[in-house]
């Protein structure tokens, strides 16, 4: 009787120190690094805050497209067969007369003085700088419209599905403009990138081990 009772408390432990770590890391899992895709567990991805994050309704209106050079065909919602999630994309396409800095924006509201995790999939091809590209050599990304605020990725050339991800604080804001980009600031670029799958979270709590 005595064997049982201990056997029994013993397992009670087990799951109430897993039920707290569950807590704790609000869902994050205890290995993977938040650089990584398998830190964005099923249920943290619930906690998404963008809408229509996989473009899969091509009427909506939650991102809205900004050319520099104001080609509205430079960025679009199709369909496409190798997506990552779902049936649609978001595409970006500079064509071959000009360079271009072509973004995709979403305003979300946040809580001021903390910490999200920006992140999403990209493809591209043919990648290039523009003529104006003098401040670094910046093609695909994921940050923060009319900011410096990136993913830190030098993604150029030519590369088939590559999950990005990128670490925002909020500082004061309220609202942050969260964009899936080709070329960055004052850099254009040439070539033709496709968005998938993009998701911005409140970054949990994290273990020693799977911090950034």
């Amino acid at each position: 009787m005595k064997r049982q009772s201990v056997t029994g408390m013993m397992i009670l432990t087990a799951l109430l120190g897993a039920f707290v770590t569950g807590c704790a890391t609000n869902g994050a899992p205890k290995t993977a690094c938040v650089s990584e895709p398998e830190f964005l567990t099923p249920e943290l991805k619930k906690q998404n805050l963008l809408c229509n994050p996989s473009f899969e309704d091509a009427d909506s209106y939650a991102w809205t497209l900004h050319s520099h050079i104001g080609n509205t065909q430079a960025g679009r919602i199709v369909p496409y067969a190798k997506a990552r999630d779902g049936k649609r994309v978001a595409f970006f396409d500079t064509g071959t007369n000009h360079w271009d800095l072509v973004t995709f924006m979403q305003t979300v509201r946040v809580k001021p003085k903390t910490k999200y995790l920006f992140s999403g999939w990209a493809k591209f091809e043919d990648v290039a700088l523009g003529e104006d590209g003098q401040h670094g050599p910046i093609g695909v990304n994921l940050g923060i419209q009319g900011t410096w605020d990136r993913s830190p990725a030098l993604l150029l050339g030519s590369k088939d599905w590559t999950y990005i991800s990128h670490i925002i604080e909020s500082g004061d804001r309220t609202t942050l403009d969260v964009a899936a980009k080709l070329g960055h600031w004052c850099n254009g670029c040439f070539g033709r990138a496709w968005f998938d799958d993009l998701c911005l979270i409140e970054l949990p709590l994290l273990p020693d081990e799977c911090k950034p």
